[in-house]
């Protein structure tokens, strides 16, 4: 796997973008993961700069099924971050969250 730029984002690393059953994020889809990266760096700032723990990200198809996840889920293609933001983080107590997030390129889910 060979990408052009170290990690997708400073606090956000190749390693966290791969399926949890070893598959790398394609190289391919360089151009997504730094859109993410961006994104998970804006809310990061948003958080005071404390860690987010990334729960899931790229999931190949089999593995997202055995998961339980959505068949057009946008870990297939990709497009989406599963996080576990710090206490205190913006809306993260609220039901308005999951907006929140995806305005930001991300799936948001909480996990505690």
């Amino acid at each position: 796997m060979t990408y052009s730029v170290t990690s997708p984002s400073e606090h956000l690393s190749w390693k966290e973008m791969a399926c949890r059953d070893g598959t790398p994020y394609p190289a391919e889809w360089e151009k997504r993961a730094l859109i993410l990266g961006r994104a998970f760096e804006a809310i990061r700032a948003e958080c005071g700069g404390k860690p987010i723990k990334v729960l899931s990200a790229y999931r190949p198809k089999t593995y997202n099924f055995r998961v339980g996840g959505m068949r057009a889920s946008q870990h297939i293609e990709g497009r989406a971050l599963d996080l576990r933001p710090p206490a205190g983080c913006p809306s993260t107590s609220s039901m308005s969250a999951s907006r929140h997030w995806r305005r930001r390129g991300l799936t948001y889910r909480y996990a505690a």
